[in-house]
């Protein structure tokens, strides 16, 4: 049966209906905002009870521990553009440039604000690597700066070039990659620019630290290396394609699904550790875990490769979707539609069950985190281990 919450004078609450859930903590009480947007509430939210609960959470080794509403005021379907979870607090950005941070406890709004106008371009969420209470929102062009306990606006940076990915935060740098192919370093608290690199081709895929260093990867396949302190070109090596998702990083090694067919290997020297030829492009998101890398092959399924030779694990065309983390000993694999469990050591689906009006799943840390699902009503939802 559906769960339904209603608008009350104090925030949402739940309504009474049958239903396996007792309380939902993050859905009563007042809602604490910052500059609370404007527009009206909605009256009615409505979730099928089963996508959210029940049995095969369970089963699947979790429990629902709150759902909570970022964007109470927010008209439309699928309207959250970017998620971070972290121990502490949820960050949820919409896609009209409203941002809100959500107690990771239970769920409540700490406080909201909307941060420029609606149709800004924005690239990424990231907290300060030299001070945790500090959130960075990137847009193509600035970086805001606002406090994690109040989202008072501390600082507003214009960039040298326009951005076009997330960054990799160092501390005092944000790392970006741009259309032109620069891999832009922003030094904060300056507005300056602290370092540069022209690579080939335009950079879509967000930058990712490999060790001390930070991988970038072109679309025309340029893969490069550098040190963060001054800019030094450590490493480069090349694929034959651009990419559909983001590289994937060890402490050593950066990890590319290619549209040229191939998953790639590369030393943080820029040589070849190994490639691993496919049938089709690859355009999903690779999930490495322990001493394996998942890849959802076109043709060939879900793939399991060793990391460290390339090998293939195993791959089943049962299995399709992307591998978004580890409970156990399996990975959680999500197609848009359905959750599935798959034991990792063997390739064997352990269940599957349907997630109608999930768009989205993300977790706190790779293995035995916490889940966090996304719904097409832009509500988020958590799941703790059990």
């Amino acid at each position: 049966m559906p769960l339904t919450y209603r608008k009350t004078g104090f925030g949402l609450s739940l309504v009474a209906c049958a239903c396996g859930l007792a309380t939902l903590a993050g859905c009563g009480g007042g809602i604490r905002q910052n500059n609370r947007p404007q527009g009206k509430l909605p009256q009615v939210v409505t979730f099928d009870s089963q996508a959210i609960s029940g049995e095969n959470w369970k089963t699947a080794g979790y429990r629902l521990d709150w759902v909570g509403f970022p964007f109470p005021s927010t008209q439309g379907v699928n309207m959250v553009r970017d998620v971070i979870a972290a121990d502490d607090v949820i960050v949820a950005q919409d896609r009209q440039s409203r941002l809100a941070v959500l107690e990771a406890n239970n769920g409540q709004v700490r406080w909201s604000t909307s941060i420029a106008n609606p149709l800004t371009k924005f690239v990424g969420l990231t907290r300060d690597a030299a001070d945790a209470s500090r959130l960075i929102v990137s847009s193509e062009s600035e970086a805001f700066v606002l406090g994690l306990n109040n989202g008072s606006l501390l600082a507003r940076e214009s960039f040298e070039r326009v951005v076009n990915t997330a960054p990799v935060a160092m501390p005092g740098q944000l790392i970006y990659g741009t259309g032109v192919g620069e891999v832009l370093a922003h030094r904060l608290g300056t507005g300056l620019k602290a370092w540069g690199f022209q690579g080939n081709g335009t950079i879509e895929a967000d930058p990712v630290k490999v060790g001390d260093l930070v991988g970038v990867v072109s679309q025309r396949g340029d893969v490069m290396f550098f040190s963060p302190d001054g800019g030094s070109l450590v490493g480069r090596g090349m694929t034959f394609g651009g990419l559909g998702s983001n590289p994937v990083a060890s402490s050593d090694t950066l990890y590319v699904a290619s549209r040229d067919q191939s998953v790639w290997a590369f030393a943080s020297n820029g040589t070849t550790r190994w490639r691993y030829r496919t049938p089709s492009v690859l355009t999903s998101q690779p999930m490495l875990h322990a001493n394996a890398l998942y890849v959802n092959v076109p043709g060939d399924g879900l793939t399991s490769l060793n990391s460290r030779t390339g090998e293939v694990n195993w791959k089943s065309k049962d299995i399709a979707g992307d591998a978004i983390a580890a409970r156990g000993k399996n990975v959680l694999v999500f197609d848009g539609t359905a959750l599935t469990v798959v034991d990792a050591a063997r390739g064997r689906v352990v269940m599957q069950f349907a997630t109608p009006g999930i768009v989205r799943f993300i977790s706190d840390k790779k293995v035995d985190g916490n889940l966090y699902a996304i719904t097409q009503s832009n509500q988020v939802v958590k799941y703790i281990p059990q």
